[in-house]
């Protein structure tokens, strides 16, 4: 990527994250909670769309981004801006090809979204996704999300949930937010008895 590339996709990224968080104008994905039990949760989306693109390397974790990014600024088939939303969906499980995904607005179905032009970008759209997360501050770090992930673990295990699905990372601000401030979470899908 050339230089002019990069300080404009960096300068992109760091005035959606002011401008969403002066304005408050971002949408987070809405959900039913079904229990809560201090940084605990379980959760039901009835339904999300979302564009994913994978993560060939974990140390160009900003191309995938940066990918996703220019979906939503119009690089596809019709030219249209889709509104950036949080969370930013990470998947964390190492044994299988990782993930990034933006959630599109709860405005827009399926049938409605733009084709992405990049072919490494995929649409699709989850039903009915029940969650167990864990929310925390401070930088989405291996060893911060490891030791979130074995607390979410041994907490499910504890409610007798049973995991139905690998485990995600969920960040909310743009990098630039100070880490004390940042609401970070490890999601596993579950289901509820």
């Amino acid at each position: 990527m050339k230089p002019t590339v990069k300080v404009l996709s960096l300068f992109a990224i760091l005035m959606s994250g002011v401008f969403s968080a002066i304005t408050g104008v971002a949408e987070t994905a809405p959900y039913t909670l079904l229990k809560k039990e201090g940084d605990f949760e379980i959760r039901r989306y009835e339904n999300l769309v979302l564009a994913r693109t994978s993560i060939e390397n974990a140390e160009r974790s900003r191309a995938p981004f940066s990918r996703l990014f220019n979906f939503i600024s119009g690089d596809n088939d019709k030219a249209k801006e889709i509104e950036m939303t949080t969370p930013v969906f990470t998947h964390v499980k190492k044994a299988e090809r990782q993930y990034m995904s933006f959630i599109m607005p709860s405005s827009l179905a399926l049938s409605e979204l733009p084709k992405p032009s990049d072919p490494d970008i995929e649409v699709y759209e989850l039903e009915q996704y029940t969650v167990a997360a864990v929310r925390f501050s401070g930088r989405l770090t291996e060893a911060n999300v490891e030791k979130r992930r074995n607390q979410l673990q041994d907490w499910v295990i504890e409610n007798k949930f049973k995991a139905t699905g690998s485990m995600k990372t969920a960040g909310y601000n743009s990098p630039f937010t100070l880490p004390a401030f940042r609401r970070n979470e490890v999601l596993l899908g579950v289901t509820v008895p």
